[in-house]
């Protein structure tokens, strides 16, 4: 009989010693995964950093064609790369932020870099966009700078 106990409470610790790494084991997966994640998003935010000078003269370029040259077949293959780069970054889980004027300002998402006086806009309102910005999911990388009516 006391071999019997002496069997049980092996088997007992063999097993519950089993549980812990098990446990561990779990663990040490989701700490993995999470990791993973983090060196994901630290990466795309690295490279974004690094083009979006780029991304910026593609978009004025964009904005300010001129518009004697709206049907030009050159000027129409930059607004095709341009969509394409957007569509590649939204693929990714990046945005531009983009407000619109007349939009309410938001400081999570926009900084102001002026403000002016306007009779068309309400107070607190973006006059103009002056730069977009980006985010990534729902974190901001570089607010879009705007100017602001008082």
């Amino acid at each position: 009989m006391v071999k019997k106990n002496n069997l049980n409470k092996k088997i007992a610790e063999l097993q519950a010693g089993w549980q812990r790494t098990q446990a561990d084991f779990d663990n040490y997966k989701k700490k993995a995964e999470l990791a993973k994640i983090n060196w994901i998003s630290s990466a795309k935010e690295e490279a974004l950093f690094e083009i979006l000078p780029i991304l910026d003269n593609l978009y004025f370029a964009v904005k300010h064609k001129p518009p004697e040259l709206k049907d030009n077949s050159w000027i129409a293959g930059l607004d095709h790369i341009s969509n394409q780069i957007c569509s590649k970054l939204k693929g990714l889980n990046i945005d531009r932020i983009l407000p619109k004027i007349n939009e309410h300002f938001d400081p999570a998402f926009h900084e102001a870099l002026a403000t002016e006086n306007s009779k068309n806009i309400k107070p607190g309102c973006i006059i103009e966009l002056i730069r977009p910005g980006y985010k990534i999911g729902e974190r901001v990388i570089r607010p879009a700078q705007v100017k602001v009516s008082k």
